[in-house]
C-alpha cells in the first residue's frame, strides 16, 4: 500500500478482532468501506509454524544426529586425516547444497544448512578430542556460538540466531566455573541489533536472558558482593517492566519480583558495616517491597499479588516454625495458603471482569 513503509504484524486472532471492530464501526456509520480496507491493510497476520518446515527441521537433526552418530562409532577405526576431512567436507557439501537450494526449494535449503551448523557444532567438539585440546568445555560452544550468529544474519533466520543465543547462554552460564574472562558476552549487543530488523517476542527473551546471566557472571568474575549484584538486577527489572513491549514487562516483573524477594532474607545483607543491621534492613526492605507489589496489585498486575503472597508466607513459616507445635504450624500454614490461592483467584476474576 503507497504510503506505508512497514506492516504492522499480529495475530490471526487479533486480526479477526480488528477485522469485526472495523466491520462494526462501518455498520454505524463511523468509518466508510474505503477506509476500512485502507486500515485494515496496514496489518498482517503473523505467519505461524509451516508444517512442512517443521518436518525438514525434524529431518535435518535426525540424520545429523544419525550421520555423527555413525561416525562417532566407527571413530576409533579412522585416521587422524579422514576424520579431519569426512568432517569438513560434510560441512561444506551441506553448505554448498543448501546454497544451491535456495531460490528454487528455500525450505529445504534452511533443512541443509541447519545439518551443516549441527556438523560444525559436532565438529569441533570431535576435532578438540582428536588433538586432544586443553580448555574448558565452554569454549567449544563459543566457537559454535560464532560459526553460527554470521549464519543467522546473512539468512535472516529467526531459528538460527535463536539457536546461537541459545548457545552463548550456555558458555556464560559454564564460564560461571572459569577463571578467565568470559570474552563471548561482547556479542550479546549483536542479538538486540538482528531483533531489531526481525521482530520476535522470542528473540527479545533470550537477549533479556542473556543480559541477566552477563549480569550475574560479571558480579562472580569481579567478586561483586552477591547483594549488590541482586539489587542491580532489581533495578534492571524495574526499568524493564516500564518498557512498552510486553515481553519487557513481563520479564522485568519476574525479575525485580524474584531478586526483591531474595532480598527480604537477612542473611544475604551480611556484608561489611552492615552486617549488624541485616535483620533490619531485610526488614525495611521488605516492607517497601511488599507496599511497592501492593501499588502494583492495584493496578491489576497479577504477577506482584503472587509474590507479595509468598512474602508474606515467607514471613509466617519464619516468626511460627520455632516457637509452635509443627503439627499446627502446617495446618495453620496450609489454610494461609488455601486463603492466599482463594485471593488470587478472586482477584484475577476482577481483573478479567474489568
Amino acid at each position: 500500500m503507497k504510503g506505508v513503509d512497514k506492516l504492522r504484524y499480529v495475530s490471526k486472532q487479533q486480526y479477526v478482532f480488528l477485522r469485526a471492530e472495523l466491520a462494526y464501526s462501518r455498520d454505524q456509520g463511523i468509518l466508510s468501506q474505503d477506509q476500512v480496507e485502507r486500515t485494515l491493510a496496514l496489518y498482517a497476520i503473523k505467519p505461524g509454524l509451516s508444517f512442512v518446515r517443521v518436518m525438514l527441521v525434524i529431518g535435518a537433526v535426525l540424520v545429523g544426529l544419525g550421520i555423527l552418530s555413525f561416525i562417532a562409532a566407527n571413530w576409533d577405526e579412522l585416521t587422524k586425516l579422514v576424520k579431519y576431512l569426512i568432517i569438513v567436507g560434510m560441512f561444506i557439501s551441506f553448505m554448498v547444497v543448501s546454497y544451491k537450494m535456495s531460490e528454487k526449494y528455500p525450505k529445504t535449503s534452511r533443512s541443509f544448512l541447519y545439518l551443516a551448523l549441527i556438523t560444525y557444532g559436532a565438529g569441533i567438539f570431535l576435532i578438540g578430542q582428536m588433538f586432544n585440546f586443553g580448555g574448558h568445555f565452554t569454549q567449544a560452544f563459543i566457537l559454535w556460538a560464532i560459526g553460527v550468529f554470521p549464519a543467522a544474519v546473512l539468512c535472516k533466520d529467526k531459528l538460527v540466531f535463536l539457536f546461537a543465543q541459545l548457545l552463548l547462554l550456555i558458555y556464560i552460564i559454564g564460564s560461571l566455573e572459569t577463571t578467565g574472562f568470559a570474552y563471548g558476552i561482547l556479542l550479546i549487543p549483536a542479538g538486540y541489533y538482528f531483533a531489531r530488523s526481525n521482530p520476535s517476542d522470542y528473540l527479545t527473551f533470550f537477549n533479556n536472558l542473556l543480559v541477566i546471566a552477563a549480569v550475574i557472571y560479571l558480579g562472580e568474575f569481579f567478586r561483586v558482593e552477591p547483594v549488590l549484584t541482586t539489587l542491580l538486577l532489581f533495578v534492571i527489572g524495574n526499568a524493564a517492566f516500564y518498557k512498552l513491549q510486553q515481553i519487557y514487562k513481563v520479564q522485568g516483573t519476574l525479575l525485580f519480583c524474584i531478586t526483591g524477594f531474595i532480598l527480604t532474607f537477612p542473611g544475604i545483607w551480611h556484608i561489611g558495616k552492615l552486617s549488624p543491621l541485616s535483620t533490619e534492613i531485610s526488614i525495611a526492605f521488605s516492607i517497601g517491597y511488599i507496599l511497592y507489589l501492593l501499588w502494583l496489585v492495584k493496578r491489576e498486575y497479577f504477577i506482584p499479588l503472587v509474590f507479595v503472597c509468598a512474602t508474606i508466607f515467607r514471613y509466617y513459616v519464619d516468626l511460627t516454625y520455632n516457637f509452635m507445635p509443627k503439627s499446627f504450624v502446617f495446618i495453620s500454614g496450609g489454610v494461609l495458603l488455601l486463603l492466599l490461592g482463594y485471593y488470587i483467584e478472586r482477584s484475577r476474576r476482577k481483573v478479567v471482569r474489568s
